[in-house]
């Protein structure tokens, strides 16, 4: 076993050192190649060959940049789109943030009112049939109070309310007072107070339909502009910034190379 063990390092040495000839001999033919040029360029080649290869950042990480900024070419007309792009998200963040605080502010309005007039609602429904059930104990002939009441009609009017650009319907019972119900007896007049407040009871369900209306259009439009929001402030304003800072650093990258580049080109010409 310890003879085995020694024969496998014995071979992987072997390997290592074949390798470092092969190596060597390489980088030997590319200096026998460029020894004619200079000194400094044979120093150049084998500080090149002989360096570890290291990979830019910007390239190893390409996959990942590419899925957080925008697929734009990196020139300066770009960069100045870009950049106004990047006003434009900012205002329409801002102004899609006032909008949804506005509309937030009336949601919380608008669910306070609901509540207070299904309260509200519960106490008139008693109130009405308690008024009722009193006209019916006097024993007053109802199918005439019936025909009376047929005769004045009720009717519901209905009008726009605008909230941050969203338009609202509001309903609500229209006062008609030209025919009033007239009875001699006291049954008809418990019979018109009864009216009255059933009159009363078809007023809260209407504006307790308008607010619940309200509350559910103003629920969808609060959730579509808090989306709006989120994708501006959490994607599309980051994706803008970092394509913003992938721009200004291969511009930058770019003038260093145009830099060298030049200056490389009147060292030659100095030489020459």
């Amino acid at each position: 076993m310890h003879c085995t063990l020694h024969r496998d390092s014995h071979s992987s040495l072997k390997m290592k050192l074949c390798l470092g000839a092969l190596m060597c001999t390489e980088i030997n033919k590319a200096l026998s190649v460029t020894k004619s040029v200079g000194t400094e360029t044979i120093i150049v080649l084998k500080h090149f060959l002989l360096a570890p290869i290291k990979r830019h950042p910007s390239r190893t990480t390409s996959h990942m940049s590419n899925q957080n900024r925008l697929s734009v070419f990196p020139t300066r007309m770009n960069l100045t789109i870009t950049k106004n792009r990047l006003k434009s998200a900012e205002k329409g963040y801002s102004l899609l943030k006032r909008k949804s605080e506005a509309l937030q502010v009336k949601h919380r309005e608008i669910q306070q009112k609901l509540n207070k007039e299904q309260d509200n609602l519960k106490n008139a429904i008693n109130n009405a049939y308690y008024l009722l059930a009193k006209a019916e104990f006097l024993g007053s002939n109802i199918k005439m109070f019936l025909y009376e009441c047929s005769r004045s009609p009720i009717s519901v009017e209905s009008s726009m309310e605008q909230v941050s650009g969203v338009f609202l319907p509001v309903y609500s019972l229209k006062q008609d007072n030209s025919n009033p119900l007239l009875f001699l007896d006291k049954s008809g007049s418990a019979y018109l107070g009864a009216r009255n407040a059933f009159k009363t009871v078809i007023g809260r369900l209407i504006e307790l339909a308008s607010l619940k209306n309200s509350f559910v259009i103003l629920d969808e439009v609060l959730k579509n502009t808090n989306r709006r929001v989120n994708a501006l402030d959490f994607m599309l304003i980051p994706r803008i910034n970092n394509t913003i800072d992938y721009i200004n650093a291969e511009l930058d990258e770019q003038d260093r190379e145009e830099f060298f580049r030049l200056k490389k080109i009147q060292k030659s010409k100095k030489k020459s």
